[in-house]
């Protein structure tokens, strides 16, 4: 997205992201070496300036300026006063805390902004809140989970050290290059790094407060000189793209479809999380939009920070325009796009953000409801196009897929779409490197062409990269190295799920007894009220709901992919923003499930206010993987109608706490029908008691449960059983109690692990 930004506006950004950057270096030094904050920034910033080829002697001075002026008295230049400015509206959050005279900056750690949800107020003691690790991102537990203060072994000098080593292989002949990889290097090191700690609570990154300084500051530099902080200065644009679910999982999988179905879904999901972003940039560049004014783009949302002026409102409407009619035209109707914006003062971005943020979401929720309302004309479809197999959309039947079979070629009917993401989808897992241009760079493989813009997997760096662009590694943190002879190009990283299991069918076989699959959805419950009302009075800015986004994006589009990396019988569709969607053998679907749970649970620092809803069906490995979709949001929907923070399986909705009691009786009934201590029939006969009478709430429930056990059960297990399932003496509250009220999930669990498999007719002619 090259801006050809004026040399104004290269020194704005610049000094803004930068501006706190002697934060970092401070916390490195020994107590007794330590010096004002705007000064080392500005030793930093001159050694990170004075190799760039595109910023002459006096531009590199005004940046030194920015950093060092910004914090005390009135800066001399008019772009430090903007920044100074910028910077006291995105630290407009911060808490001032008592601060006790023997504490030590460097053994300060970030606490995590995820503890401010649900939450009355902040102020509370820094040492009660959890805190982040101090080390270089990643997406092992170890970077990013919260940590007692008894495990921390980071030191502010080791990253540091990191960071510059790293900064020396920044490109520097090329803003945008030097700028974007700079912002991804600064978010790699100073996600962990709390951007303040003297006067006030550490709970807000030095990333995400360096970045949303430079996105103010964008804004306050192209509003001119306002009279007032009420003046409507900010234009906060939120978008949602519609149909994701439907175009992603609605897909056919008939005979002829069969083979690389895998491949095709996951290539298609890779397209729907690539499309979000596209769209995002294609209207950042319409606005004339840098890098940091993108607050966040995932899970089919996006929300960006644009100066309210009268040309970005006519920019706006011809790029939501554009984008409708190329939605329109690419996949007539399918997917739809939803922007709505508010208007904002300095006031507002600070004490109330909250009330902005509300309206947002209730706008969004009625924009909705106006798809393509600004389009005058539909595409016509011609009368002699065939269907596509698999998605159903139109196409010419020589558009089809070509497959030879004994020798012979036949065309499938399979569109142009379908085949391309099946290509993209088996290239995903030997890639390292996802290359973003607008350039028109002949790529040697398939690529996604979306609004003007390619992404393009590359399993090397290019020898011969586009001029314009940005290279993300995809496949480890450590980005910047040499491309060839371009130098100029952009380098970052993303995390993309690229774990590849085995086939639908050969999952299925691996299952534990039963051959059957299993869907899992999950999503954070109420994510859109937690971000509107659910952050305290006192916390509510853009910093804050940058940080929050960013870490619930990190959980699922970066860790859920480590949790699966080594099972081959588990498949993430989809993971990313506040939700997933995970296909698999279904015993293993159902343990993991639980462990996200628990694995959230414990990322969120405990929270009470961040929880997980989720559904579970199984399916046959030809069930039409759209159709187990749609079942599998409607548990998800039906666990959160059974009050969230739940689990919706087998068509009855379960506490978390309650599944894994339920898993760990399953397992132990399991061990007792393989060593014939009782029987499949026993466990049925529990599960037709739950619904004749315990789940009617007829007490005789107990009797019978007691009579089977006593006839059944042999004496070395009776007493166990009976604890478990009716808890002697019996009365209202241990009933209340017992494994009986999930017996819909430990039964069915337990007969489907103790289910021998069927025989396929190609085993069976074996036999024989």
């Amino acid at each position: 997205m090259a801006l050809n930004l004026e040399k104004n506006e290269q020194v704005l950004l610049l000094g803004a992201l930068l501006h706190d950057i002697g934060k970092f270096a401070q916390r490195a030094l020994d107590e007794g070496e330590r010096e004002l904050h705007q000064e080392l920034s500005e030793k930093v910033v001159k050694a990170l300036t004075d190799l760039l080829t595109f910023l002459d002697k006096e531009d590199k001075e005004r940046v030194r300026v920015i950093v060092r002026e910004h914090h005390e008295g009135e800066p001399s230049e008019f772009i430090a006063r903007i920044v100074k400015k910028a910077d006291r509206i995105s630290a407009s959050e911060r808490q001032e805390r008592r601060f006790f005279s023997d504490e030590k900056i460097s053994e300060f750690r970030l606490r995590s902004s995820l503890s401010a949800l649900g939450k009355e107020s902040c102020s509370q003691d820094i040492h009660s809140l959890p805190m982040l690790p101090l080390a270089p991102l990643g997406t092992y537990a170890d970077n990013i989970f919260p940590i007692k203060p008894s495990e921390d072994k980071g030191s502010y000098e080791e990253i540091w050290k990191g960071f510059a080593d790293e900064a020396k292989n920044l490109p520097k002949d090329s803003f945008d290059a030097f700028f974007l990889s700079l912002y991804h290097l600064l978010y790699k090191y100073t996600w962990c790094v709390p951007s303040a700690v003297f006067k006030s609570y550490p709970t807000i990154s030095l990333f995400d407060h360096a970045r949303m300084t430079a996105a103010i500051a964008w804004c306050l530099y192209h509003t001119g000189n306002a009279e007032s902080d009420n003046d409507k200065r900010f234009m906060l644009i939120s978008g949602d793209l519609g149909g994701i679910q439907d175009f992603i999982y609605y897909l056919a999988s008939p005979d002829d479809a069969q083979t690389g179905m895998a491949k095709r879904l996951r290539g298609r999901s890779l397209y729907l999380s690539l499309l979000t972003e596209s769209i995002a940039r294609f209207i950042m560049g319409r606005l004339r939009l840098p890098e940091p004014n993108l607050i966040f783009a995932g899970g089919g949302g996006f929300l960006l920070l644009a100066p309210n002026t009268s040309g970005i409102n006519e920019n706006l409407k011809e790029a939501i325009k554009e984008t409708e009619a190329w939605l329109l035209e690419r996949h007539l109707g399918q997917l739809s796009l939803a922007v709505v914006k508010v208007e904002a003062s300095i006031n507002d971005m600070g004490s109330n953000f909250g009330k902005l943020m509300k309206d947002i979401h209730e706008e969004l929720a009625k924009a909705k409801e106006r798809k393509f309302s600004e389009m005058e004309a539909w595409p016509e479809l011609a009368s002699d196009e065939d269907e596509c197999i698999v998605c159903a959309a139109p196409m010419k039947e020589s558009e089809g897929k070509l497959v030879e079979e004994d020798g012979t070629e036949r065309l499938v009917s399979i569109c142009p779409d379908c085949q391309l993401h099946e290509s993209i989808g088996g290239l995903l897992p030997d890639s390292k490197y996802l290359l973003w241009t607008e350039e028109d760079w002949n790529s040697d493989g398939p690529f996604f062409e979306i609004l003007g813009q390619k992404w393009c997997l590359l399993k090397e760096a290019p020898d011969s990269p586009p001029e314009t662009g940005i290279l993300y590694k995809i496949r480890g943190m450590n980005f910047l190295e040499p491309i060839g002879e371009n130098r100029n190009l952009a380098m970052g990283f993303r995390f993309i799920a690229s774990h590849v299991p085995d086939t639908f069918e050969s999952m299925a076989k691996k299952a534990e007894g039963a051959s059957y699959l299993a869907a899992l959805r999950m999503d954070v419950d109420g994510m859109g009220y937690l971000l509107a009302k659910g952050i305290p009075m006192d916390f509510r800015t853009p910093s804050v709901y940058a940080s929050i986004s960013r870490q619930l994006d990190l959980f699922f589009s970066g860790y859920i992919n480590t949790l699966v990396r080594e099972n081959d019988n588990l498949y993430i569709v989809y993971a990313g923003g506040d939700d997933l969607f995970i296909v698999g053998a279904w015993n293993e679907v159902i343990e993991k499930a639980r462990e996200i749970n628990k694995e959230f649970w414990e990322y969120t620092e405990n929270s009470e206010s961040l929880h997980l809803s989720a559904g579970y069906t199984i399916f046959k490995p030809k069930f039409p993987i759209g159709r187990a979709a749609e079942e599998c949001g409607e548990a998800e929907n039906k666990a959160k109608k059974g009050g969230k923070n739940a689990l919706c399986a087998f068509n009855e909705v379960f506490g978390w706490k309650d599944v894994k009691k339920a898993l760990c009786f399953a397992e132990m009934l399991e061990h007792y029908i393989g060593n014939s201590q009782i029987s499949k029939g026993f466990v049925q006969t529990m599960l037709d008691i739950y619904h004749k009478d315990h789940k009617e709430g007829r007490l005789i429930w107990a009797s019978r449960v007691l009579y089977q056990i006593a006839r059944n059960v042999p004496d070395e297990l009776k007493g166990e059983l009976q604890e478990k399932l009716v808890k002697i003496p019996v009365n209202e509250k241990t009933m209340e109690d017992t494994m009986m009220k999930t017996a819909q999930l430990w039964a069915n669990v337990a007969l489907l692990k103790v289910r021998k498999k069927e025989e396929t007719k190609e085993t069976k002619e074996e036999k024989r």
